[in-house]
């Protein structure tokens, strides 16, 4: 009994520790955001909560967790995913448009109003709002 609780402190302390690994990086910061048409908590968050997050959320498929902004904004294992104001330049929308891989993997892809709705939240500065 008590091997598997020292195992099981090693393993939650090995696990608190890779999730604070990043706690030193800052995200981008936009300064003096234009004004925007599109919210991220009311229009992105949501297509991210029903398509993405069932992947890029605590096991973080790729390095990326979609299930947060300020973590989202860090970017993953590709780098950084989302570049304000570049939405051609973003990876995000390189995958979600079907650049391979294209994502999600599993399912039908995004529609293309869910695209555009991305890309434009990108193309005003991707802030938080």
């Amino acid at each position: 009994m008590m091997n598997r609780l020292r195992i099981f402190a090693a393993i939650l302390a090995i696990a608190l520790f890779a999730g604070c690994a990043d706690l030193g990086k800052k995200a981008p910061v936009v300064e003096n955001p234009p004004d925007t048409t599109t919210s991220y908590t009311a229009d992105i968050q949501p297509i991210f909560d029903g398509r993405c997050v069932g992947c890029h959320v605590g096991a973080i498929q790729g390095g990326l967790r979609l299930d947060n902004y300020f973590l989202m904004m860090l970017g993953g294992n590709s780098g950084q995913v989302v570049i304000p104001f570049e939405p051609d330049s973003s990876i995000l929308v390189q995958r979600i448009e079907g650049i391979l891989p294209r994502m999600p993997l599993v399912g039908d892809p995004l529609t293309p109003e869910q695209i555009d709705l991305i890309r434009q939240w990108i193309a005003e500065g991707a802030v938080e709002n």
